[in-house]
């Protein structure tokens, strides 16, 4: 949410919704408050009705925000049935797994051949799976996105979404309408996005908690977009540890998933798959 150049116009709307509005009040208070006091000052009459709409904001502390400031009056709260099986729980089609790598240099390298198992799944005459790739931060999404690029040349056609991104509406409508097929981006940068039928998502580490994990795999299984499954790549230890708790607090089974193993470098291997595999090494580094 940017600040408003006129925040006028709200005080003639009867009905006010917000979207995310726990990572509004936390990202943007400053905007929110302009919008919200011109709407719900105290010479509007009538006052419009105020929806806050979110996966996890049930438990922030983003209603209490709004009831300190008088935004919020004879409220009711309401949780959408069938989402999951607790309020913050994602969608209960979605299959969770994980991989466990040695160390954390190894992700890169395992993601990639991972997709590349992906991909050979799908029939010749299938599209690739959709599939977005989430990395903890800015810049590691920014660092994986070129040897992706280069590994998976041919077999998918990548977009990147980053916070502070330029041309972020063309990457998005670009995913969308299937220009691109893999989205490699950051939690904050996918917060609230509704991107259609999602098939895979992968996790570059553990979940910072379970809010964030609800909204990360939330991008599967919508209406419509039919089942899907979410990946993550930890070390073992506590980043698997870390994964566990958030499952559990979720009320979600992971299971594991053996990495995919890499080219084997012996005379008996085919020229073209050692090629191939050796290929991909370089391009990664």
């Amino acid at each position: 949410m940017q600040m408003p150049g006129g925040v006028e116009i709200v005080q003639h709307a009867k009905l006010l919704v917000i979207d995310e509005a726990d990572a509004c009040a936390e990202a943007a208070t400053k905007a929110l408050d302009s919008v919200l006091s011109a709407a719900l000052g105290p010479a509007i009459s009538p006052r419009p009705a105020v929806v806050l709409v979110g996966a996890s904001l049930v438990a922030s502390a983003t209603p209490q925000l709004f009831r300190t400031r008088g935004w919020l009056r004879d409220e009711q709260s309401v949780i959408v049935p069938g989402s999951g099986t607790t309020p913050l729980g994602p969608p209960a089609s979605v299959r969770h797994r994980y991989i466990a790598i040695e160390r954390k240099e190894q992700a890169l390298a395992t993601l990639c051949r991972q997709l590349q198992a992906d991909y050979q799944g799908s029939g010749p005459d299938e599209a690739p799976p959709r599939t977005i790739v989430f990395a903890p931060s800015e810049a590691q999404a920014a660092a994986i996105a070129d040897p992706l690029r280069r590994v998976l040349w041919g077999a998918a056609r990548l977009s990147v979404l980053l916070p502070g991104g330029a041309d972020a509406l063309r990457t998005l409508s670009a995913f969308r309408d299937g220009s691109a097929t893999l989205l490699v981006t950051t939690p904050a940068a996918a917060r609230g996005l509704d991107l259609p039928a999602v098939q895979a998502v992968y996790c570059l580490g553990p979940p910072a908690d379970a809010a964030q994990h609800a909204h990360v795999v939330g991008r599967l299984g919508r209406i419509g977009g039919g089942p899907g499954t979410a990946t993550s790549l930890v070390t073992p230890g506590a980043e698997l540890e870390q994964l566990r708790a958030v499952a559990a607090e979720l009320g979600v089974q992971v299971e594991p998933l053996a990495a995919p193993e890499a080219v084997p470098l012996d005379p008996e291997a085919g020229v073209q798959r050692l090629r191939k595999g050796l290929d991909d090494l370089f391009s990664m580094y």
